[in-house]
């Protein structure tokens, strides 16, 4: 079999060195040793928005993030003096600076071209958005995770640990009359009720920032049912009036986290409402594509400060925990920005606390 040796001479005359650089997937840019931009391809213009003209001769530092430069100074003086191939910033979060003045996350590989009498560095730079984004996304969901298990541990072993307390009392005590018995029988009833409501509320946040899920019409007056009736046994110990709109608009989104939304709501408006708590769910058609939906209560209402720590994206869960205000509203304003939606909690002058959310129809 003939060997046959590969190189640039042997291409066809019409593809060039030029256009095979052109045709890279990864933006490419070459500066010489005043770190003057000298070359850059196709992909590196449209990635950072310049033209050829606005890019040939000028300092590399045009697209190198303030915070950066000094360091990449260095680092440039460096590779001239002992020039390799090798990758750049590795273990930083490197970014480039766009003509638009916003900021691109990248990762750069370098590479040494030596020419008769210069020196050159040609740069491979991918842009890393996505995975940039899903990496965030993780560090935030772990980070939750790891706040709010952490912080209702202590909730599920006391729970736990009164269960086993009480079976123990009537497992080892016969002579208890049948209305303390059923008092005990009460007590562990409630406490495994408390324990499952807080271990769904740890899975419905381990799946909150899952991509991929499937939207379909919901019946939202199904949904408010199946809410009351996961309330119910509070809602009767409360004495709790329920009253719901006539007119419950449906839309298309994603049922399960609509239901944990209306449940949390529901939950929260029997627990700090007026003594008997009235509860009112309301809807109304905003437009053709949205629809806005409300639980308010005729409680005392909520501090300024504590609908900052519902309605602020913060990155420790416990921060978002509003003392007395109960663990899901967090959540709540989670999911229905995760949904597209947006939260509203506003006080009525008359007394009581709406919390409103709006989501798109379709």
């Amino acid at each position: 079999m003939a060997e046959y040796d590969f190189c640039v001479e042997r291409l066809p005359e019409e593809i060039t060195r030029q256009l095979i650089i052109e045709s890279f997937s990864e933006a490419i840019i070459i500066v010489n040793r005043n770190s003057e931009i000298i070359y850059c391809n196709r992909r590196m213009r449209e990635l950072f928005g310049y033209t050829k003209e606005e890019l040939y001769r000028k300092p590399l530092s045009i697209l190198i993030p303030d915070v950066f430069k000094n360091i990449h100074s260095v680092q440039a003086e460096t590779h001239f003096e002992n020039p390799e191939n090798r990758s750049m910033g590795i273990g930083m979060n490197l970014f480039g600076r766009k003509k638009d003045g916003t900021d691109l996350p990248v990762e750069v590989s370098l590479s040494t071209l030596k020419a008769e009498n210069n020196t050159y560095i040609m740069a491979f730079i991918s842009d890393i958005s996505i995975r940039h984004k899903i990496e965030n996304e993780l560090i935030e969901r772990n980070q939750e995770l790891k706040s709010f298990a952490g912080m209702l541990s202590h909730d599920i072993n006391s729970l736990l640990a009164g269960i086993v307390g009480f079976s123990d009392l009537l497992i080892e005590t016969s002579d208890y009359p049948v209305e303390k018995q059923k008092e005990f029988l009460q007590i562990i009833s409630d406490y495994g009720r408390k324990a499952v409501t807080i271990i769904r509320e740890i899975l419905l946040l381990s799946s909150v920032s899952k991509e991929n899920i499937e939207m379909a019409k919901v019946d939202i007056d199904s949904i408010i049912q199946e809410a009351i009736k996961r309330n119910s046994d509070l809602i009767r110990e409360n004495k709790a009036e329920i009253r719901i709109s006539e007119n419950i608009d449906n839309l298309v989104s994603y049922g399960p986290w609509i239901e944990e939304v209306f449940y949390n709501l529901i939950s929260n408006a029997v627990k700090y409402g007026g003594n008997p708590p009235v509860i009112e769910i309301i809807c109304e058609r905003l437009n053709d594509k949205c629809v806005k939906y409300g639980v308010k209560d005729n409680g005392a209402g909520i501090s300024d400060e504590n609908k900052s720590f519902i309605l602020l994206e913060q990155s420790d869960m416990k921060e978002k925990i509003v003392k007395g205000h109960g663990i899901g509203l967090p959540m709540v304003a989670k999911i229905i920005q995760k949904l597209g939606g947006i939260l509203e909690i506003n006080n009525h002058p008359e007394g009581g606390t709406c919390f409103c959310f709006t989501l798109p129809s379709h």
